[in-house]
C-alpha cells in the first residue's frame, strides 16, 4: 500500500506533466541532463533525452519535472533506453520512480513540447516558409520554432498558431535564436499582442488536469 505522503501522479494530477520539461542529475557523478516527458503514470515515466548525456540502464537519477503549475521532485532508475544519444536526435529512456516524491507549486508558464501545435509565420507580410511549421516548445506567453535560417532579432512576426481545435492569431517578438545543427535554428518568440477570443483559445491547451 502506498504511503499517504507519496501522492499518486495519475490520480491526483492527470496530464500535468505530459510533454513537460524534465531535468535530472545522475546520482553517481552529479552530471546533469534534460529532456521532454512523452509518457507518465504513477510508477514510471518516459523521457526524450536531449543534448548528449550518455546514460546506461540501471543508473539512478534525481529528477525535477516542470508541469503546469506543479513541479515533481523524485528519484528514478533507468529501465530501458532506445535510440542514439546525440544532441540532434536524442534518445528515449523509461525510468522507474522509487523512494519519496514531492509535488510542489510550479510555474503556470511552464514550457511544453507539444507536437500538436504548428504555425504559419510571416514578417513584414512575407511568409517565412511555404507550409506550417511544428513548434519546438510552447508556453502561455510564447513558443519556440525550428527554422532553416535565422530571422533578425527583435523582429515582430504575424503568427497563426494552429491546434487540433482552433486557429489562434498573435503578434510575436523574436527574443533569441540558437543554431541546433541538423534541426535548424531554434527561434524563441514572446507573444506581444493577442485578442481576447484568441487568448481564450490559446489558454485551453494549458488547462488540462486542472
Amino acid at each position: 500500500m502506498q504511503s499517504m505522503g507519496l501522492p499518486r501522479l495519475a490520480d491526483s494530477f492527470p496530464d500535468l506533466f505530459l510533454n513537460a520539461r524534465g531535468t535530472f542529475q545522475r546520482i553517481k557523478d552529479a552530471k546533469i541532463g534534460h529532456g521532454w516527458i512523452v509518457n507518465i503514470n504513477d510508477s514510471s515515466f518516459t523521457v526524450r533525452i536531449k543534448f548528449g548525456l550518455e546514460v546506461a540502464v540501471g543508473e539512478e537519477f534525481a529528477f525535477t519535472l516542470y508541469g503546469l503549475g506543479k513541479n515533481l521532485h523524485c528519484f528514478a532508475r533507468l529501465r530501458e533506453l532506445i535510440g542514439c544519444q546525440t544532441e540532434e536526435g536524442g534518445s528515449i529512456g523509461t525510468f522507474l520512480i522509487y523512494g519519496e516524491r514531492r509535488l510542489v507549486k510550479g510555474d503556470d508558464n511552464a514550457r511544453l513540447c507539444d507536437q500538436n501545435v504548428s504555425v504559419e509565420i510571416s514578417v513584414d507580410g512575407c511568409p517565412i516558409t511555404m507550409a506550417p511549421v511544428a513548434t519546438a516548445d510552447i508556453c502561455r506567453s510564447g513558443f519556440g520554432l525550428f527554422l532553416p535560417t535565422a530571422i533578425e532579432k527583435d523582429a515582430i512576426a504575424e503568427v497563426t498558431l494552429i491546434t487540433p481545435e482552433d486557429r489562434v492569431i498573435v503578434q510575436a517578438k523574436l527574443m533569441n535564436t540558437r543554431n541546433m545543427g541538423e534541426q535548424g535554428v531554434h527561434h524563441g518568440f514572446s507573444i506581444v499582442e493577442i485578442g481576447r477570443l484568441d487568448l481564450a483559445r490559446w489558454s485551453r491547451i494549458f488547462e488540462r488536469g486542472r
